[in-house]
């Protein structure tokens, strides 16, 4: 048994420099902001994450091959009930679309990213209620620590029916995006 483990210690080691993983800490600060905004046929609507993200602080383990960073463990975890679109009607009606009581959490993994010389191309999947998808979509360092972007999603991607309201007079569109404006501090 310890011949076992000491075999899997030195496989560990030697896997981490033979395969070229790197280890990054990540600090988001409490800055950061994350914004759903939606419209529809009559108004647009911003539903602003009042909660400061879960994990701010997680370890990341990373491989760099030329101008990319495949990336393990760079994940989001928000709280779908923290969102606030400005009145209790319109927080209810995205909660329900949500399905916060059965799935309280929305999760963004980061899987890999191109790093150009103006921006970052992020390839990422989002899940939201009980599916998943692929998006990809770039990010730029606005200063020396801000990172900003935003990812456009449909919502029959993930299940979801666009509300209607007053009998149908009022339509949410399908199509909603996601900005990022993330407070990072990477040792």
């Amino acid at each position: 048994m310890k011949s076992l483990l000491i075999s899997f210690s030195l496989f560990l080691l030697l896997s981490t420099s033979v395969f070229g993983q790197q280890t990054a800490k990540i600090h988001i600060g409490e800055s950061s902001q994350i914004i759903i905004v939606g419209k529809s046929n009559v108004n647009k609507f911003d539903c602003d994450y009042e909660s400061s993200i879960t994990d701010r602080e997680k370890a990341i383990i990373y491989k760099k091959i030329d101008n990319t960073l495949q990336l393990k463990n760079a994940k989001l975890r928000l709280k779908s009930k923290t969102f606030d679109c400005g009145g209790s009607r319109i927080n209810n009606d995205f909660d329900e679309l949500l399905e916060v009581k059965a799935h309280p959490y929305i999760h963004i993994d980061f899987n890999r990213i191109d790093i150009n010389t103006d921006h970052y191309h992020v390839f990422s999947k989002i899940s939201i209620a009980k599916y998943s998808n692929d998006y990809d979509f770039s990010i730029k360092k606005n200063s020396e620590n801000r990172y900003v972007g935003e990812v456009e999603i449909d919502i029959n991607d993930f299940g979801m029916e666009a509300p209607r309201k007053m009998m149908g007079l009022i339509v949410v569109d399908n199509h909603i995006k996601i900005n990022f404006d993330l407070d990072l501090n990477i040792e």
